[in-house]
């Protein structure tokens, strides 16, 4: 990966989730434009990359953040080196792929936070409502999210980041 321009592009997310987000806020219930590249990052780039790239990506959320430093790095990183695991049983150019990819990882992701959230902290709502409407609602919400970011990432894609080859026999007497 060229990590130059993965950090350009980290800086960026980061800025627009802390920025933009508040604004798209439907009630109680963000996009996370961070977990969509993260989501893109683990489809596209090598396994370990992924892994690297989403920690750092969640520690810079994490220090914009007011939660305990590491949620978010550790989250992201468990998301991407998941998300690479199954990669090679998908469809990895498609948008219906990263949609849904993106989806269940928002689920998943959702779900870890909020029962982080409930025993640890005291919470304030019913444990049903706030499945539906953090967990469900947000995952949603950030699967339509990569609905309109797909096409921009996958333009910028060669430019910052190295494609892997499809197949494994693809890199078979490449010279280095």
């Amino acid at each position: 990966m060229r990590w130059i321009g993965f950090v350009v592009v980290a800086a960026v997310v980061v800025t627009l989730q802390a920025s933009l987000a508040p604004w798209l806020a439907i009630g109680h219930v963000r996009p996370d434009g961070c977990l969509v590249f993260v989501v893109f990052l683990g489809l596209r780039v090598r396994g370990g990359d992924a892994g690297i790239g989403a920690f750092f990506l969640g520690l810079a959320g994490d220090l914009m953040s007011i939660e305990r430093i590491g949620l978010l790095a550790v989250s992201y990183m468990l998301i991407a080196l998941l998300v690479s695991m199954v990669k090679e049983f998908l469809f990895r150019q498609r948008l219906a792929t990263f949609v849904l990819v993106t989806l269940v990882a928002g689920v998943i992701l959702r779900l870890t936070w909020l029962l982080y959230r409930h025993l640890l902290y005291d919470p304030g709502e019913r444990l049903a409502t706030a499945l539906i409407n953090d967990v469900l609602g947000g995952a949603i919400y950030s699967a339509l999210l990569a609905i309109l970011t797909f096409g921009v990432l996958v333009r910028m894609a060669p430019v910052f980041w190295q494609e892997i080859p499809r197949y494994a026999q693809a890199t078979r007497n490449r010279l280095v």
